[in-house]
């Protein structure tokens, strides 16, 4: 360091000494609380300036209390929270944090015969597939379909449109399964569409083919159910499907789809 530079540090360091000796101690603080503020908020930490702005309004009442700087920092809308106050932000948590959120994961699939009488399927699974029996329901995997879909059409009148309604669409139902290494859930429903469909040319009756399957959400047993959301709708098999590959070591997955047998039976 050069003899000029020596003299500008020392120099330097009078004059901050001495302007420092001129601050009142009070706005001194007051100072050095808001330079800790920003130095917190270029860092990214604004809970910590936060909390630093709030210990500091302590001096402005005349008790120096606590609680009047925990009352005055929660009831103060702040851009931390999204412009609400800490108070309100907690209010709206605790509301959220009370309902019990529907899990995806959750749920029991029961399938059964339209006609139980009908089914003449059996099994090396044994109970699988019997009348009434949610064995089905271990297999399964994924449920996807839609309980409501209204079609409808665009008519133009003039410069304007107007909808019409045509009326409740067909409910689809797509189901994915694990099988055995007999092919249960395969056989299960390759009988199904041999049942629909005859060798001959004819269609079979759909009280031979039609399947109820039911489907509850958010509850895995009838005994646990406190009173969650359910589907129950008479179908027809559409299509099954499976997917092999030498490529990984994974459990074998059957694709089952279903079609709703008619709108006007609940």
């Amino acid at each position: 360091m050069g003899l000029f530079d020596t003299i500008a540090t020392q120099a330097g360091g009078l004059v901050g000494s001495e302007i420092k000796a001129l601050i009142p101690p009070k706005i001194g603080s007051a100072l050095t609380t808001a330079n800790n503020a920003l130095g917190q908020i270029a860092s990214g930490n604004f809970l910590g300036a936060a909390a630093t702005l709030a210990n500091a309004f302590s001096g402005r009442f005349p008790l120096g209390s606590e609680v009047a700087t925990q009352l005055y920092f929660q009831n103060t809308p702040t851009p931390l929270f999204g412009g609400i106050s800490p108070s309100e932000a907690k209010q709206i948590y605790n509301a959220f944090a009370a309902l019990q959120i529907a899990k995806k994961n959750l749920f029991l699939v029961e399938v059964s015969d339209a006609n139980p009488l009908s089914s003449g399927f059996t099994s090396g699974a044994g109970a699988l597939y019997t009348p009434g029996s949610r064995a089905f329901n271990l297999f399964v995997t994924d449920i996807e379909y839609a309980p409501a879909t209204i079609s409808g059409d665009k008519h133009r009148i003039g410069s304007g449109a107007m909808d019409s309604v045509g009326g409740f669409e067909p409910v689809e139902m797509r189901i994915a399964a694990i099988d055995d290494i007999i092919g249960t859930i395969k056989t299960w429903m390759q009988f199904k569409c041999n049942s629909v469909t005859n060798s001959d040319g004819t269609v079979g009756l759909p009280i031979d083919y039609l399947v109820r399957i039911r489907v509850l959400h958010s509850f895995i047993t009838d005994d646990s159910n406190t009173g969650g959301y359910e589907d129950t709708y008479l179908m027809r098999p559409v299509s099954v499907s499976s997917s092999l590959s030498r490529r990984e070591d994974a459990v074998q997955e059957v694709q089952l789809t279903f079609t709703q047998f008619d709108t006007f039976i609940s």
